[in-house]
């Protein structure tokens, strides 16, 4: 049946509706019409009987002698009679046929109309118990394949589509800001936390390093008070981008605080994390913030550096490291990096 999504489901539905009453209809006015035809033949049966039947009588009273003419008569009532039977028994045949005729066009229509509606219908509500499924699993990105349904089906599977889209787009949107820092973009500090301990945990496992870097601006609360939050923001992400030019695209970069990043390196030497980070110490020194108005500020970092499982055994233990080399680096006079390697040599000297 080519072509049947064209079609709505009121209109489907009244076909198969009218396939089946029509076909009740028929099997029940035939049953009807054959029941008063063998009723009909039946009673033309004892009414010729009756007739015969009183003839004889007559006839036996008349010429009560006459036994001749009695038989005569009597073997025409029971000519008559079996003529009579012969013609009943053919009409039942025949109504039996009709019956049998009709019952089978009748159920053909009947299957017919189911298989219409079925066609059409059964497969739409499987893609919808389907897509059901999809999005239990968390699937988000499912959509119906509504084309070959019909009219209003293909209407609420569009309204479907839709609100998937827009649920899909809210989730990634509530997805991005559970894990991004709004103002710069990069990571947050939620993130940071979930990152790095599993880094420490695939470092445990597969028996490689792994390197954390705290940033933090140097006296960026002037910034602030100088030119206005709006600049300070500004420089923030100039900053950002600064860090992220440095870095490597195997590294993740996180915004740990107000004014301070954090940058999560694998695979990584001690000795290249401190080149890394004297290059990103370089980059932002070296090249002043232009802001709005012709005001170019002039910008540092100072950062501490530890290392997996050379400074800590654990994450919680990593941070400290690092912080503690960040606290020296500012200690020293900023605008410097400091890696734990340099303190743990200090103290054994």
């Amino acid at each position: 049946m080519p072509q049947i999504h064209r079609y709505s489901v009121k209109s489907l539905f009244l076909t198969g509706l009218f396939c089946a009453v029509f076909a009740i209809t028929a099997i029940t006015i035939t049953a009807f019409s054959s029941l008063y035809w063998i009723t009909s033949s039946a009673n033309t049966l004892v009414e010729q009987s009756i007739q015969q039947t009183s003839r004889l009588v007559e006839l036996s009273a008349a010429l009560p002698d006459v036994s001749s003419e009695f038989q005569t008569h009597q073997k025409k009532m029971q000519k008559s009679i079996d003529v009579a039977s012969e013609k009943l028994m053919h009409d039942k045949f025949d109504v039996l046929m009709l019956l049998s005729v009709v019952a089978i066009i009748s159920l053909m229509l009947m299957a017919a109309g189911i298989g219409i509606l079925s066609k059409v219908i059964f497969p739409s509500i499987s893609q919808f118990l389907n897509a059901v499924e999809e999005y239990n699993a968390g699937e988000l990105s499912y959509r119906l394949a509504h084309e070959q349904m019909p009219k209003e089906l293909q209407n609420v599977a569009t309204g479907f589509n839709t609100m998937a889209h827009q649920l899909e787009q809210s989730y990634a949107k509530l997805a991005y800001h559970a894990t991004n820092d709004e103002l710069t973009g990069v990571y947050n500090r939620r993130k940071f936390i979930m990152d790095l301990e599993r880094e420490v945990k695939r470092a445990k496992r597969y028996s490689r390093g792994v390197s954390l870097m705290l940033i933090d601006m140097d006296d960026f609360s002037s910034v602030n008070d100088k030119h206005g939050h709006e600049s300070g923001d500004k420089v923030l992400c100039k900053t950002v981008d600064f860090i992220y030019k440095s870095i490597r695209d195997s590294d993740s970069l996180y915004r740990y605080g107000s004014e301070e990043f954090a940058v999560i390196l694998v695979e990584i030497s001690d000795q290249d994390t401190g080149i890394v980070g004297e290059r990103i110490r370089e980059s932002i020194c070296e090249y002043p913030i232009a802001l709005p108005g012709g005001i170019n500020v002039e910008t540092s970092v100072s950062i501490g550096i530890a290392n997996f499982p050379s400074h800590s055994d654990n994450e919680i233990n990593l941070i400290h490291a690092a912080d503690e080399a960040l606290y020296r680096a500012k200690s020293q006079g900023k605008n410097q990096v400091v890696h734990t390697n340099e303190m743990v040599r200090a103290k054994a000297g």
